[in-house]
């Protein structure tokens, strides 16, 4: 019986592992995608209405792209 709780246990903890990486990489992908989602609505508007309060948005986003490539970066070199 205490094999197979050894095993059960070492189950638990890769499940558990498993999520946890599962879980940071949706975090990072929903930032990615608010990021993609501000630069595009950004150069869609400086298309439109020249240069002016668009830049504030290109900001915002390029801040979200970054944060979520820092944030892969750091699930990546968790894991190692």
């Amino acid at each position: 019986m205490g094999l197979l709780a050894v095993f059960r246990s070492m189950l638990l903890d890769t499940v558990q592992r498993a999520a946890m990486v599962l879980v940071g990489y949706l975090m990072a992908l929903g930032l990615m995608a608010a990021g993609v989602g501000f630069i595009t609505l950004a150069a869609y508007r400086a298309l439109l209405h020249g240069v002016g309060d668009v830049a504030a948005a290109l900001i915002i986003g390029a801040g979200y792209v970054v944060a979520s490539l820092i944030a892969m970066l750091a699930l990546q070199l968790s894991r190692r």
